[in-house]
């Protein structure tokens, strides 16, 4: 599906984002992604796993900072 995703949206690499356009390399710059805009032609092709990954693991991330912080550790 990413090579798909890849060649539909144009990309060189079937590891760099299709909404954002951003690689995995730059995912932990987060000022710079929530500022990113997406393609939004390239939001009909759906979401790519890169993305879904990246928001489960922020999910766990902010999930364990809360459990650390309630428990004062």
């Amino acid at each position: 599906m990413e090579k798909f995703v890849a060649l539909a949206g144009a990309h060189s690499s079937s590891q760099k984002c299709h909404l954002c356009h951003s690689k995995s390399s730059s995912m932990n710059k987060l000022d710079a992604i929530k500022t990113r805009q997406t393609d939004a032609e390239n939001v009909k092709l759906g979401i790519s796993r890169l993305h879904d990954w990246i928001k489960c693991f922020e999910s766990l991330l902010a999930g364990y900072h809360k459990t650390v912080r309630e428990e004062g550790g």
